[in-house]
């Protein structure tokens, strides 16, 4: 899909999952603008080898130029609290290694951490966060959360009687920065035996240039699974496992922003735990909902792979999430007439707006 615009438009926001959204290019003649300059005091940023960045003491970094190699992954730990991270530059950003945020044993900088199981039949902890997975009770696993889009449901099986609905989604706004929620933890059972701890959220990660962003690599954002709780065949011993985590959040801003073929951004909600001594190893806690990525460019060039609810110079444009711009996508913009740019459809039909 190709689209050119002559000019844009300001309106409202909303969010759009966009599994695979390729060949996209967008043209404005606006000029350079970034929402957030380097003013360089950090020198170059150029890792020859994986690296991991404690935020402890700065989580907003001003570097001159970044140059993530082919190979190379940079991480993050946040050893107090959990900060979002700013990756500033005055020059151009090259990343064709990992710039990875995601969220793992801890979340993500930015995000929440989940839930922690229920111990000796206690109910299961709630996920931490806006959109935070609902805590399992006694031996049902834990709840999906939710950010840009909604969780799944948690599965039953033979011992269980109750499913858990996923925590509501986390509505866009302009100023949103931050990461994704955590998973409800698992309900304990009996005998003392614990529930499984929800997983946690994936990080927000702000990556901005007056120039030029160009990804051939990855950029993640993911949240974390949920823990795998195998227990007891016996349904009143078993522990429920925990809930995803969700996904986070991936903001771009340049001048001009270019997503080669191989290029991946990716803010995946992580899978729900595993629950008992099941052969086929089914996800019984509620997955998490996947993060958003908003894109802001006078010039876009994006082939690759976005894996996320899209927000592309703060409009939809593809209601029903089939990465081309239709006569489905036209009708649904009639009854939304507030939350999308006009121009972009005016100009896909061959019209002018």
């Amino acid at each position: 899909m190709t689209i050119h615009v002559s000019s844009p438009k300001s309106c409202l926001f909303n969010a759009v999952l966009v599994p695979s959204f390729a060949c996209l290019s967008v043209l404005f003649p606006a000029p350079a603008n970034a929402d957030m300059v380097s003013d360089g005091s950090d020198g170059p940023f150029h890792p020859l080898q994986n690296t991991v960045i404690d935020l402890a003491g700065q989580n907003v970094f001003n570097f001159t130029t970044i140059t993530i190699p082919d190979g190379v992954k940079v991480s993050f730990i946040n050893t107090i609290g959990s900060v979002p991270v700013y990756f500033l530059a005055t020059d151009d950003i090259v990343i064709d290694g990992t710039l990875d945020a995601s969220g793992g044993s801890s979340a993500g900088p930015g995000g929440y951490v989940g839930g922690l199981g229920g111990l000796d039949g206690a109910p299961g902890q709630p996920g931490f966060g806006p959109g935070g997975g609902y805590g399992g009770i006694y031996r049902h696993p834990g709840g999906g959360s939710s950010f840009a889009t909604t969780g799944t449901e948690t599965k039953i099986d033979g011992c269980l009687s109750e499913i858990l609905p996923p925590a509501p989604p986390v509505p866009y706004e302009q100023d949103l920065f931050e990461g994704g929620s955590g998973g409800g933890g698992g309900g304990g059972g009996a005998y003392g035996v614990d529930g499984c701890k929800g997983g946690s959220g994936g990080g927000a990660v702000y990556l901005s240039t007056p120039w030029t962003i160009s990804i051939e690599g990855n950029v993640y954002a993911r949240g974390a699974n949920g823990v795998n709780c195998y227990t007891s065949a016996l349904c009143g011993i078993r522990g429920g496992p925990g809930g995803g985590g969700s996904g986070g959040m991936i903001r771009l801003s340049a001048d001009t922003i270019i997503l080669e073929p191989d290029g991946v951004l990716n803010c995946i909600g992580g899978k729900g735990g595993v629950r008992s001594l099941d052969a086929t190893l089914t996800p019984y806690g509620g997955n998490g909902g996947y993060g958003y990525i908003a894109i802001k460019a006078p010039h876009l060039d994006l082939s690759g792979d976005i894996l996320g609810a899209l927000i592309l110079n703060d409009c939809v444009v593809d209601f029903d999430n089939d990465a081309d711009i239709d006569g489905v996508d036209a009708s649904r913009m009639a009854a939304n007439l507030d939350s999308v740019c006009l121009n972009y459809f005016a100009e896909s039909f061959g019209r002018l707006y």
